[in-house]
């Protein structure tokens, strides 16, 4: 899944508008939506870890099925409520169980790899050097404003070893006189995901389709 795209955003704190997410503080999990005002609804704040990564998975799920796409392989239970991730419905024993496991093993694997994520991405945002130029670092990468040519342009590094001293903001704001790195094709080129093949069920997400405008 190219989570990214989808604008679901596992073990990161992020703060633009549109997008779902969870991320761990102490033994703290939250679960968030940022609404397209920018605006932020808690789904759930708490330590019952469990239900946090269960909050996100059916969302996920959720947003899946919308489109038209079951990677649960629920497609022949459109109608069914669900709650954790378990459909709400009479069967066989052995089939919800196996259901259950299927959605287990993959909420492990999505708040593994938020884990990674998280510590790759901790130090995104804006900085800016002695010299007033603003940088954006995301994950390993980093890019600077040209003011010559009025765009982001990628560039190998900070110019300063301890860049954390220079951190200005992780949000845009329109009185420094720049453009939001996210409307640079930078942005789009880090956020396009090289993990899933062309083609895919994926290729056409459009996350306009979702209702930002609600809590969840």
């Amino acid at each position: 899944m190219p989570l990214l795209r989808m604008r679901f955003f596992i073990g990161e704190d992020y703060r633009q508008p549109k997008a779902f997410g969870i991320y761990q503080e102490g033994d703290t999990f939250v679960v968030y939506k940022n609404k397209d005002t920018g605006e932020r609804a808690i789904r759930y704040i708490g330590t019952d870890e469990a239900y946090a990564v269960g909050e996100i998975f059916d969302k996920l799920l959720s947003e899946c099925h919308k489109r038209g796409i079951y990677p649960d392989g629920e497609s022949a239970y459109l109608d069914a409520p669900v709650s954790r991730g378990y459909p709400q419905r009479s069967g066989d024993r052995s089939q919800k169980l196996l259901i259950g496991g299927i959605i287990a093993f993959f909420a492990v694997v999505i708040l593994a790899a938020g884990i990674g994520s998280h510590r790759m991405h901790r130090h995104d945002g804006y900085y800016k050097d002695d010299k007033g130029t603003y940088y954006y670092r995301y994950g390993s990468d980093w890019s600077y404003y040209d003011s010559t040519s009025n765009c982001w342009t990628s560039t190998l590094s900070f110019p300063y070893e301890d860049y954390t001293d220079y951190s200005v903001e992780d949000g845009y704001d329109l009185s420094w006189g720049i453009s939001s790195i996210e409307t640079s094709s930078l942005w789009d080129d880090w956020h396009t995901s090289s993990s899933y093949d062309s083609g895919s069920s994926y290729d056409s997400w459009d996350s306009g389709g979702t209702d930002w405008s609600s809590d969840w």
